[in-house]
């Protein structure tokens, strides 16, 4: 079961970021990895609970990361307070469609986030989920990846002045699938969708055997991790949490029940 989506941003400046989402728009900071005693990942929660993580990327050094372009392109992501009824037709298409009605607030490096009105602010607990939105070049393409392969539903088909898109749910988790407008150089740069779930590898086994390329499920931060690609090249990972070591893979622990299994099969046949 997917219990919660939670959108993954790289920034450029963690003091900038936590600026705009903590003191602006009325996220707490709810964890942090601070590895030379400053903030270089964290885990932001609002507080009706719908949540985002952010990690700050080194400009210099071995684990430099130097992105070129726009980050985030062909993203955003909407904090509904009611998922059910935040889509709604309109009068007239607005930049925010299917979203009409809703004000876009970006950060310093270009991130996102759609919400009602005022509705972005400590005091209001309502927030409880996060969808995000995709610019893709195919819906034919998108169906067949996220509903064929990943078991998402179609719940909903818009179609307004000219526009389509897809909405798909599985268990808590939605995106809203839109055809975009003209090309997009580097789809969610940046960007990583992480689904937290109750066993990363049950869903990564059963995506596979469905089709779906998928990276072989490892350890990370007490978490499996079975990360994917959709066919725009958004990255999505699914995560549940684990006992096992870190940096461990799912290969690795397989050959690892395989031997115990063996030796036990062993004792039996002496016995």
């Amino acid at each position: 079961m997917i219990r919660q989506t939670v959108p993954f941003f790289g920034v450029s400046s963690m003091a900038d970021s936590l600026s705009h989402y903590v003191d602006h728009l009325g996220f707490t900071l709810n964890h942090t990895w601070e590895p030379d005693g400053q903030i270089r990942w964290c885990c932001l929660q609002h507080a009706g609970g719908a949540s985002l993580m952010m990690q700050q990327y080194y400009t210099e050094g071995p684990n430099a990361r130097l992105y070129e372009g726009v980050l985030g392109e062909g993203t955003r992501f909407a904090y509904l307070e009611a998922p059910a009824r935040d889509i709604a037709s309109a009068s007239e298409i607005s930049d925010n469609w299917p979203f009409n009605g809703f004000a876009s607030v970006a950060d310093g490096d270009g991130y996102t986030l759609l919400a009602r009105r005022d509705s972005l602010s400590a005091s209001n607990q309502s927030l409880t989920a996060v969808v995000p939105i995709l610019s893709v070049s195919s819906l034919e393409l998108s169906q067949q990846f996220y509903v064929e392969g990943l078991g998402f539903e179609i719940v909903d088909r818009i179609a307004e002045g000219g526009k389509e898109a897809l909405r798909v749910r599985r268990d808590v988790a939605e995106f809203v699938l839109h055809i975009r407008d003209g090309s997009l150089k580097r789809p969610g740069q940046g960007v990583g969708i992480f689904h937290m779930v109750d066993d990363a590898i049950s869903l990564y086994r059963e995506v596979t055997a469905r089709g779906v390329k998928a990276d072989e499920p490892y350890v990370g931060n007490r978490q499996w991790v079975a990360g994917l690609v959709d066919p725009d090249g958004y990255r999505i990972s699914f995560e549940s949490s684990t006992d096992e070591p870190e940096e461990k893979t799912l290969s690795e622990m397989e050959l690892e029940q395989d031997k115990g299994a063996g030796g036990n099969a062993r004792q039996l046949d002496t016995s």
